[in-house]
C-alpha cells in the first residue's frame, strides 16, 4: 500500500496534518456512501478538513469522488454526506488521532507508517477530546 495523503486538522488556528481517518468510522456505519479513489496516495477517495474547537472535533470540508456515468468520477463535497450542514460534530469518532511533528526521520511507503521526530496523540470519545500525549521518536 502506498503512503497515504494526510487530512488537515486546525488546532488553535494552526494547520496540522493527521495520520488518521476519522470519517472512516462514520462511513463504516453508513455503507450507502461509497467513494472512488483517484490515486494510490488516497485509497479512501476523499480528503477531509477538520477543526478542534473547545475539545470537540468537527468536519468542516470534504472533497471526494463517487462513481459517475460510464465509470467516470463525480466530485462531491460535504453536502453529499451531510446535506444542509457546514460544520459537522464528529460524535461517531471514539479513537486516537496521530499528528506527526518535526522532521521526517524515516519514510515508509505504506499507509501512515513513516516516522517523524514527534507524534502528538489526541484521544477522543464520541467526538470529544479526553486526553493527549506527545511521544519523542529520537
Amino acid at each position: 500500500m502506498t503512503a497515504q495523503s494526510r487530512e488537515i486538522i486546525y488546532i488553535d488556528g494552526k494547520e496540522e496534518r493527521m495520520a488518521a481517518e476519522p470519517l472512516g468510522f462514520y462511513l463504516n456505519n453508513n455503507p450507502q456512501f461509497k467513494f472512488k479513489f483517484s490515486n494510490t496516495a488516497c485509497w479512501r477517495g476523499y480528503y477531509g478538513t477538520w477543526t478542534l474547537e473547545n475539545d470537540r472535533l468537527y468536519l468542516i470540508e470534504l472533497e471526494g469522488n463517487i462513481d459517475g456515468p460510464d465509470d467516470s468520477w463525480n466530485p462531491v463535497d460535504l453536502q453529499y454526506l451531510f446535506p444542509g450542514q457546514e460544520k459537522v460534530f464528529a460524535n461517531w469518532f471514539s479513537d486516537i488521532i496521530k499528528i506527526e511533528k518535526g522532521d521526517l526521520l524515516e519514510y515508509v511507503h505504506m499507509g501512515y507508517a513513516s516516522k517523524y521526530e514527534r507524534n502528538l496523540f489526541l484521544v477522543f470519545e464520541e467526538g470529544v477530546k479526553v486526553d493527549e500525549y506527545l511521544i519523542e521518536n529520537n
